[in-house]
């Protein structure tokens, strides 16, 4: 194209051009429809006024360094290396990134007042120590910001990173100690697979409305080996990703609003043996340094998913979500169950059972009713063949419409646990059988009333 010029060298280039504070850019320095061969370095207070590339090609990277007065403008460029800050790069004024390809973009110690990136395709984006009043990614329905693995390591940032609409990222990493005066807030954001590794919070950490990317083959979330702290989840469908793995981590002091979940949240085994990795290899390598098994033969396992459930349903319990509440009640008491062995813990391994099969741990109204009626009729029978009751002697008129009253009568009045023994029934041994049916009847009576009052505190 006739209208591109190409320029192997960006030093002698500016050398070429005049040179008073390279204020004679026209007021504005302008650059357009350049291919830059060689890396193309921003430094220093040369500059100042804003700097605007449109539609140029950077073949090997751009590097904006030292402390400029001025701000950077990138629109339609493309970036084949790398777009880099570094430890003593200031930016004075508000910049912007718009409908740019970059291959790698990374914040190093940079300090930038207002960034704004829009409907761009990253294909790597790292944001190490630095410093912005804000960081703010989004894009439209026509052009949106897509960014295939982000890694934010929080200690030593600064400032807002916020993510809003159009906005998808294949991998979104997170660790590291989130100070006060910072806050990572992603809102309305598609992501495939959501890494919180040796996270701190001690900021505002905020979701809202993530919901997993359509185009990530397996979407997973995990959060690992972290104190969230005040957190906040605001209509997050979690249920919508393929696999939630949490372990080890602290959740109590969560906010859950509107939060869908999945069936089961999956536990993990910690396998690497060096744990020197740095945060960002280890979120990088997650996939080789924690075997995600959904159920194993490992009770550890069953403990650490049971943890998670606890401190789950403990968080909701304090913001008065007792559906939620229950429902994580339940998943708490099935992995118990799972973790528990029958040599180890045979009485509790039993009633933990005994509860699941009659009543799913106080959730189900109709489990108590069918197995109270089942086992009564069970034992009422075997009290009637034992003679405990001689008004109801087997005989050939069994099917009588006065000995079916009779029975019909005794069942319901033997149902009741408080039900009196004054017509010489149950004598002897036969005394057994009255017990047994005190027993079963009073367990799953409370099962019944207690599943008809699960939702009133």
């Amino acid at each position: 194209m006739d209208d591109v010029e190409v320029i192997d060298n960006w030093g002698k280039y500016l050398d070429t051009r005049p040179s008073d504070n390279y204020s004679a850019f026209h007021g504005r320095p302008e650059f357009t429809r350049k291919i830059f061969k060689n890396r193309v370095h921003v430094v220093g207070d040369k500059w100042q006024n804003t700097i605007s590339f449109t539609d140029c090609h950077f073949e090997d990277g751009l590097h904006i360094g030292g402390e400029l007065s001025a701000g950077i403008i990138l629109e339609g460029c493309t970036i084949d290396h790398l777009l880099q800050t570094d430890n003593n790069t200031v930016i004075a004024r508000p910049s912007r990134i718009t409908g740019c390809i970059i291959k790698h973009l990374h914040f190093l110690g940079a300090k930038i007042p207002y960034l704004d990136i829009e409907g761009c395709e990253i294909e790597s984006m790292q944001v190490h120590a630095s410093e912005f009043s804000s960081l703010k990614i989004f894009g439209s329905n026509s052009l949106p910001t897509i960014i295939e693995n982000c890694f934010i390591d929080a200690t030593l940032l600064i400032g807002t990173i916020l993510t809003e609409n159009y906005t998808k990222i294949r991998r979104l990493s997170i660790c590291g100690y989130l100070q006060q005066t910072s806050a990572l807030l992603f809102s309305d954001t598609n992501v495939g697979i959501l890494d919180v590794f040796a996270m701190r919070n001690n900021g505002v950490l905020r979701f809202k409305g993530i919901t997993p990317d359509p185009q990530t083959p397996t979407s997973i979330a995990h959060i690992a080996y972290s104190n969230l702290g005040k957190t906040e989840f605001y209509e997050c469908d979690l249920g919508r990703f393929d696999a939630v793995f949490i372990g080890a981590s602290q959740l109590v002091d969560c906010v859950f609003i509107n939060t869908r979940w999945p069936k089961t949240i999956r536990a993990f085994v910690y396998q690497q043996t060096d744990i020197r990795l740095s945060l960002n290899d280890a979120c990088s390598r997650w996939d080789t340094i924690a075997k995600l098994l959904p159920y194993n033969n490992d009770s550890g396992l069953y403990f650490s998913q049971r943890e998670t459930y606890r401190q789950l349903k403990y968080a909701l319990s304090k913001q008065g979500d007792t559906i939620s509440e229950q429902m994580f009640h339940v998943l708490e008491m099935k992995a118990y169950d799972n973790a528990l062995t029958w040599r180890k813990s045979p009485w509790t391994k039993l009633v933990i059972k005994l509860s699941n099969a009659t009543s799913e741990f106080g959730q189900s109204v109709w489990k108590p009713l069918a197995w109270l009626g089942a086992c009564h009729f069970v034992l009422l029978f075997g009290a009637i063949l034992s003679g405990a009751l001689p008004d109801l002697v087997l005989t050939n008129k069994i099917l009588s419409w006065t000995w079916g009253n009779k029975f019909i009568e005794q069942f319901f009045v033997l149902v009741n646990p408080l039900h009196r023994n004054d017509d010489g029934y149950f004598e002897g041994w036969t005394i057994i059988w009255d017990v047994l049916i005190r027993v079963v009847s009073s367990y799953m009576l409370y099962n019944f009333v207690r599943s008809t009052r699960r939702f009133i505190k």
